[in-house]
């Protein structure tokens, strides 16, 4: 058995993508964590900060984790070391951050419907 405390609530689900686990907890911190097979042990990869409590589960589209913020925004995040891609203000907090055709198609607790284009 292993296992590893990430420090806060998990409530959403997290993404795996072959032996990476994406985390993000109440507190707003989203963590990249791998499990290494012949040690047994989780590692912390990287870790960020959102400075916001999180109001979406994570998503990965066009190879960046997305995910909705209290402050109205949609944060995208280098799936690779975690840096600060790009973040758009919307009206109201998503609760769904989805890939449709090409967008972001995004959904609040507010009965709000965004579409916005993918940046490449």
């Amino acid at each position: 058995m292993s296992s590893l405390n990430v420090g806060d609530s998990i409530y959403t689900e997290p993404i795996i993508d072959g032996n990476d686990l994406f985390v993000s907890t109440e507190n707003g911190t989203i963590r990249k964590v791998t499990y290494d097979q012949v040690t047994n042990q989780f590692t912390i990869i990287w870790e960020k900060d959102m400075n916001q409590r999180l109001t979406s589960p994570l998503a990965v589209v066009n190879h960046r984790l997305c995910v909705g913020g209290e402050k109205g925004l949609l944060i995208q995040l280098d799936i690779e070391n975690g840096e600060l891609v790009q973040q758009t203000k919307l009206k109201h907090a998503p609760q769904h951050v989805l890939e449709y055709n090409g967008y972001f198609l995004l959904l609040s607790n507010k009965g709000q419907v965004d579409l916005i284009m993918i940046k490449q």
